[in-house]
């Protein structure tokens, strides 16, 4: 008599009639059948008929290689003097990685937007006609640091590998032509604006090599000083005459004939598997406590009914 009347016993009672097993499962699932064929369809039709708003992306794409080759093995003497002279030395690698990050810089984005005029293209794209060809846009008010952070994520430029040298640059927008056109004004504009800045270095150190020169009497030194203003005069020449200074284009980019997103397929039956484990989820929390989802057509409504009564 005792046993029976003790609480702890009582209590495992209880909790062994709540133990939930795969027949519960299912039956959660019968009950709810309705409610859980319906929901997840409505859902993925009010998804599709959302995808269809969204306008296509396209993704334009091109492949750059460095212009310069592995530099030679200098001398420490040379180094050391080069870096006093303020004149750069840097691996084809480092200068790769600079650039690359100069692309993906705050400075250089936002003064390219402005010196194109892409605002209005970038942030307020309406349309797009494939037939003729023609972004229709509206007007830009906004801040330029908000057009820079919409900028950076559509813009993609990355090394493809540690062992290559070969970097790829990719822009996203509604159209083809626009992401094209953009991206051959930044390899564009990178060439230049890094060939002037480093002209400007160079004649800076050659104006230093020249100082130094009238101030040794060493001949060594002199002569040492003379092959840097050689080499520093021939990196000045070729800043200049090559257009391609930092990268060369490998392979150009076009205008892309197929869509590069949204892939709407995907994105609805996503959330039809999505709301359908929601939606058992759900049921299965609402049997455990004794409860369904009712649905009635005549008032058209959702409620809970409990299970076993009315």
């Amino acid at each position: 008599m005792q046993g029976t009347s003790d609480p702890l016993n009582q209590v495992e009672i209880s909790s062994e009639k709540k133990e939930f097993s795969f027949k519960d499962l299912f039956e959660a699932i019968w009950i709810n059948k309705f409610f859980i064929i319906i929901f997840p369809l409505l859902v993925g039709s009010i998804t599709a008929l959302y995808t269809l708003t969204l306008p296509n992306m396209y993704r334009a794409e091109v492949l750059l290689t460095s212009s310069e080759s592995k530099n030679q093995n200098t001398s420490a003497a040379s180094t050391g003097l080069a870096v006093l002279a303020g004149v750069n030395l840097q691996s084809t690698d480092n200068k790769t990685l600079i650039a690359i990050e100069t692309l993906k810089s705050r400075k250089f984005i936002s003064e390219f937007l402005i010196r194109h005029e892409a605002l209005p293209a970038l942030m307020a794209p309406i349309s797009w006609n494939s037939e003729e060809d023609i972004l229709e846009v509206g007007e830009y008010h906004g801040s330029i640091q908000e057009a820079t952070k919409r900028f950076m994520a559509i813009f993609y430029a990355e090394k493809l590998s540690k062992s290559t040298p070969f970097v790829l640059l990719t822009i996203s927008h509604i159209s083809p032509t626009q992401g094209r056109d953009w991206l051959e004004a930044m390899v564009k504009d990178l060439n230049q604006f890094l060939s002037e800045r480093d002209l400007a270095e160079v004649e800076n150190s050659i104006k230093y090599l020249q100082e130094q020169i009238n101030k040794t009497n060493v001949s060594d030194l002199q002569q040492l000083f003379y092959s840097m203003i050689e080499a520093q005069t021939g990196k000045a020449m070729l800043a200049e005459v090559r257009p391609e200074y930092v990268f060369r284009v490998i392979d150009p980019a076009i205008a892309p004939e197929l869509k590069y997103s949204p892939y709407r397929a995907i994105i609805t039956l996503q959330s039809v598997v999505y709301s359908l484990v929601a939606i058992i989820v759900l049921c299965v929390l609402l049997y455990l406590n004794n409860l369904k989802i009712l649905f009635t057509r005549s008032p058209l409504r959702v409620s809970l009914s409990k299970i076993n009564g009315t």
